[in-house]
């Protein structure tokens, strides 16, 4: 499936390469990049649960007495841990390090280079000026209303049967 999602990424910067003068010059190469990278996300974040959960349980063994240790996820198979050299022993660890670690960091890679941890800053700032000034702007107008009414020789407006102006 990541083969696929690259396939428009590779021919964008064969092209470029080949008729605008550089990798990364086709008129469309960020766009297709940005796609690129959303779609890689999207397909890694509804992947990584279950590949996390399958990898990590290449290392479940349990004892089996005369049969020796066994893989619980498939009693079939001898426990990768007792082979330390073996392809499954070596497979597993690989992954073990690349879904539960690498995931994760690429995430956080994709995340900085957007700069998401400068925007959701800049948002909380944006948000509680904008706070500050509503509130600000709540809490003086009654009172500029009372001071205009009084220059004005006006009387307060009241709603019935209260004794306190709005």
């Amino acid at each position: 499936v990541l083969f696929v999602l690259t396939l428009p990424t590779i021919f964008v910067i064969v092209v470029g390469l080949a008729g605008y003068g550089g990798w990364n010059q086709h008129p469309r190469f960020q766009a297709v990049i940005h796609q690129f990278l959303w779609m890689t996300l999207f397909f890694i974040f509804i992947v990584y649960p279950t590949v996390s959960h399958v990898t990590l349980r290449s290392f479940a063994c349990q004892d089996l007495g005369e049969f020796g240790r066994r893989l619980t996820a498939d009693f079939r198979e001898n426990c990768p841990k007792d082979d330390r050299g073996g392809f499954i022993f070596v497979f597993s660890l690989f992954f073990s390090i690349v879904y539960p670690a690498g995931i994760p960091l690429f995430f956080l890679v994709v995340m900085i280079v957007y700069r998401i941890p400068q925007m959701a800053r800049t948002k909380m700032k944006d948000a509680a000026i904008a706070a500050l000034i509503s509130e600000y702007k709540r809490r003086t107008a009654a009172a500029l209303t009372a001071d205009l009414q009084q220059t004005l020789g006006l009387k307060p407006y009241r709603k019935k049967g209260s004794k306190n102006p709005v």
